[in-house]
């Protein structure tokens, strides 16, 4: 399998990447949407050795690399096995879990051993129901390795109960830690020990969480205290969007673990607390600006010191990317990377057991990043991955944070990326605008390096991401906004913050456009019906047309969560409002023209979405442009699809002028 070579050092990375070449060239837009065929980066204990999972057509290769040496030491072809989870066992072995399985080999491929089966165990069974019975899953946690004899795992069974086992990777021998059976628990959390702190059952379409009670040795829900209340951690689709508190993680204090809440403030902020005395110990990180972490979970990272057994640090999506150190050892690693790499932002993924070299991830708003070993004593830097080194030749766009305000005097975070013909001294040439709205929309935009702004800013355009009210991340009454205002407040803030753009910067006002995907698309639609004096044309791609029927594709498929979800967030449920609030109502007030795109295996939007807006179009005599993908899905993955999207989407821009 051909692989991306390595590079020799970041120095010669930077110097592609500050040497860009001024002179201007096609860019092709599915390089932009290149995507990397390596994940799963980590360091052996000792520091010598890095691994990744390589994939690629239709298989997998383990790759282990000799840091010193610099060279590719093994290359383990996998097969078509998919592989969920790859940690080390030791310097010299490997464990990973792959669609159900655990096992274990050595560096090189050899003495592969199964740990762990799919089945409870090995006598016969009579028929298919006592087979399904037998049946278990398998999955190695993150921090898998407990000792020298054994890694944990978690087991689920065909009732989808779990069970924490651990396993000898020399004998094969298990045992269990924890039966979620018994407590009707679906998922297991586990403290960076290896000890089970909280459960996870899932119960129709709501999550709880579930911590034992120390007196009866049974579990009980979950309750943070603030002040004299207590509040439930869990969430429905009904109440998603407005957790009060979501757990994070645990680490290797006892009885303490990680949350975040915006009970006491409008910015959800990082905690540490002790859940057998209802304690608040500590606040970790804010930020006066935006969320620590989403109510997803996600945009945050807790980082582990485990020589020092602390907590290293916390990774968090601010306006920009963010990293606070807590531990000593993670200070002094962060302030070398951000003292020597000062253009990039560096994200620390792993560290071997000295805390002498770490997995870094690198990148930027105009560089797609790379992984990287960094040595603290040496001071070197290894390149291991170049995510699209093809971009180094090109001259991207900076992304500039825009804080404007709507209507209403309400602060609007948003990215701004100018083309490089941009000025804005008197009698410059004014340039064209392309406004994207996000998806979502209960999700927001970042900076970094965005591929839709990036082509559209290639080819001379200005690009507009804004993250309007029911964007997450910048507060609860910010998200919370949006609930009953889809067609509203989010469409009145796109208008609003476009509006800041023209009256702020040298851009075109009869050439401006709006381009989105998903809710992205459904904010295309209902900018053309209620702002056709902004927008000159827009482009829509698997966008939600019809509401009403929206809503029976997801009670049809059974999507219980999606469909309390989305009953909360439109704030009503009878036949007038969802015809209100739906584009295909208003197909004859679409003046302006508008391009369609949807993948026909859209499993989050359905194709019929589009096809009875067509339909509708077609009625009123309306011959704009409507394209079904045939094999893509929601997000149009592969890259020339979306190039192909994207082109067409320019050539339609530039017809409108």
């Amino acid at each position: 399998m051909k692989r991306i070579p390595l590079l020799l050092t970041l120095v010669l990375s930077f110097q592609f990447v500050l040497g860009q070449n001024a002179t201007k060239k096609e860019l092709a837009p599915e390089l932009l949407f290149k995507k990397s065929k390596q994940s799963q980066f980590s360091i052996s204990p000792d520091g010598k050795l890095f691994m990744e999972l390589v994939k690629g057509n239709n298989s997998y290769d383990i790759v282990i690399v000799d840091i010193d040496n610099y060279k590719i030491l093994h290359q383990i072809p996998m097969g078509s096995r998919s592989i969920q989870k790859l940690v080390w066992l030791n310097d010299r072995r490997i464990a990973y879990s792959s669609q159900g399985l655990i096992e274990a080999m050595d560096i090189d491929g050899e003495n592969e051993m199964t740990l762990v089966d799919y089945k409870f165990d090995n006598k016969n069974y009579r028929n298919y129901y006592n087979l399904k019975k037998m049946i278990r899953i398998n999955s190695l946690y993150d921090d898998a390795r407990l000792d020298r004899k054994h890694v944990l795992f978690q087991s689920t069974n065909y009732k989808f109960y779990s069970v924490i086992k651990k396993v000898n990777v020399f004998t094969g021998q298990e045992f269990t830690i924890m039966d979620g059976t018994r407590h009707k628990i679906n998922r297991w959390l586990v403290d960076k020990k290896g000890k089970p702190v909280a459960g996870l059952r899932i119960e129709d379409d709501t999550f709880r969480y579930f911590v034992e009670n120390p007196s009866s040795r049974d579990w009980i829900p979950l309750k943070v205290k603030f002040g004299e209340h207590y509040h439930p951690v869990a969430f429905s689709g009904k109440t998603f969007l407005n957790q009060p508190i979501t757990y994070e993680g645990a680490g290797f204090e006892k009885d303490i673990i990680y949350i975040t809440s915006n009970v006491q403030s409008d910015k959800r902020k990082l905690f540490s607390y002790n859940y057998r005395t209802h304690q608040i110990i500590d606040t970790l990180a804010s930020d006066k600006n935006c969320d620590i972490g989403d109510p997803d979970g996600e945009d945050l990272a807790l980082i582990f010191d485990f020589k020092n057994e602390k907590l290293g640090g916390v990774v968090y999506q601010g306006i920009r990317p963010q990293f606070i150190p807590f531990s000593e050892d993670f200070k002094r690693i962060s302030d070398t990377l951000r003292t020597k790499y000062k253009n990039y932002f560096s994200q620390i993924i792993d560290v071997d057991k000295n805390n002498n070299r770490v997995v870094v991830r690198q990148w930027s708003d105009t560089y797609a990043g790379n992984i990287g070993v960094h040595d603290m004593e040496t001071g070197d830097y290894s390149v291991m991955v170049d995510f699209n080194p093809e971009l180094e030749e090109y001259k991207l766009s900076k992304t500039k944070i825009v804080g404007l305000k709507n209507r209403e005097g309400k602060r609007l975070p948003s990215y701004l990326n100018l083309p490089d013909n941009y000025t804005n001294e008197e009698g410059g040439k004014p340039v064209p605008l392309v406004v994207i709205p996000h998806g979502g929309p209960f999700a927001r935009d970042y900076w970094d390096l965005d591929a839709y702004a990036q082509y559209f800013s290639y080819k001379g355009y200005a690009v507009l991401r804004p993250n309007f009210q029911g964007s997450v991340g910048f507060g609860k009454s910010h998200v919370m906004a949006g609930i009953r205002g889809i067609n509203t407040v989010m469409i009145d803030d796109i208008a609003d913050a476009t509006q800041h753009i023209m009256d702020n910067f040298n851009v075109d006002k009869e050439k401006t456009y709006v381009f989105g995907h998903s809710y992205g698309g459904y904010a295309t639609y209902m900018s053309l019906v209620r702002y056709p004096e902004l927008f000159k044309a827009g482009v829509a791609i698997g966008a939600p047309s019809d509401i009403k029927l929206l809503m029976k594709s997801f009670k049809k498929d059974g999507s219980d969560f999606a469909y309390e979800f989305w009953k909360s967030v439109l704030g009503g449920r009878d036949s007038d409002y969802l015809k209100e609030i739906s584009p295909i109502s208003y197909v004859k007030d679409i003046k302006k023209p508008i391009l369609v795109f949807h993948g026909r295996n859209d499993g989050i939007v359905p194709v019929e979405q589009t096809e009875v807006m067509q339909e509708a179009f077609r009625k009123k005599g309306k011959t704009d442009t409507f394209t079904i993908i045939e094999s893509q899905g929601h997000s149009i993955e592969n890259s020339n699809s979306i190039g192909y999207v994207l082109e067409e989407s320019e050539l339609f821009f530039k017809r409108q002028r």
